[in-house]
């Protein structure tokens, strides 16, 4: 039932997009607000549905390829290439050696990854034929699966090539999703692990209870980092890495923190 209900994001996402695309010749600036708010959806699709398929998957491996393809689509990369970057992300928990650590190594040591360039600047990051040779190294990555990313990245080209020859504007605001929508996962991701002391704290949480019931206890990611074999209701407040803001708005603010 929970996996049935979470996918009110990706719903959504699509809903707001296919929106957009309806309406922006006839009102071109409530297309581009619809069109935001699919990005803002594509981030909760992406930080709840398809994280909580990462942990928890399901019983028949046909439904799984299935639903492996339509997340791609959804979050404009192939899934296995999530995959492998999430497991990356509990192996090394935000520390030097994690993909997406909001830490750098520099020649005078490790420091914070500055706000702006980590949320927007985020194609400028790592090797990704480098991540690949570390999470093979690492058991994060199967022969398999690679091969699973390859097939899922051949299929999201031929499916922005066809829109692209179909529909140019459709392609146009596909592309622009999978930047703003990256960028909001990525300012996410940077909330969640707020760069303050190294090798300190796993993770940060948001405590406010109406927020995580609508988000399915997403708030709670110290917790899920301490405990990542719980499902989102058995998530129980630690009170342990408490920040003032949902992990989206926090980043701008964690100096104060």
């Amino acid at each position: 039932m929970l996996k049935i209900a979470l996918h009110i994001f990706p719903l959504l996402q699509i809903s707001f997009f296919i929106g957009a695309i309806s309406i922006y010749k006839e009102n071109l600036i409530l297309a581009l607000v619809l069109w935001l708010v699919s990005t803002l959806f594509m981030n909760f699709s992406l930080h709840i549905v398809v994280h909580h398929y990462v942990h928890f998957r399901f019983k028949s491996k046909w439904i799984d390829r299935v639903f492996e393809l339509f997340y791609t689509l959804i979050i404009c990369m192939p899934f296995n290439f999530y995959r492998m970057q999430h497991f990356n992300h509990h192996r090394y928990n935000n520390l030097i050696g994690d993909f997406t650590s909001t830490w750098k190594q520099e020649k005078e040591g490790i420091v914070p990854s500055k706000y702006f360039n980590y949320s927007f600047l985020w194609f400028l990051g790592g090797s990704v034929k480098k991540w690949i040779i570390q999470a093979k190294s690492d058991g994060d990555l199967s022969e398999e699966r690679q091969t699973k990313m390859k097939n899922e990245f051949v299929f999201l080209m031929l499916f922005y090539g066809l829109i692209l020859y179909v529909y140019p504007v459709i392609a146009l605001a596909y592309g622009g999703l999978f930047y703003f929508g990256l960028s909001l996962i990525a300012t996410t991701n940077y909330g969640q692990h707020l760069p303050l002391v190294y090798g300190q704290t796993v993770g940060h949480s948001y405590y406010n209870k109406f927020y995580n019931w609508l988000f399915f206890n997403n708030g709670l990611h110290h917790e899920h980092h301490s405990h990542p074999n719980l499902d989102y209701p058995e998530l129980k407040e630690d009170h342990k890495s408490e920040i003032s803001l949902p992990h989206l708005l926090m980043g701008p603010f964690h100096r104060k923190e």
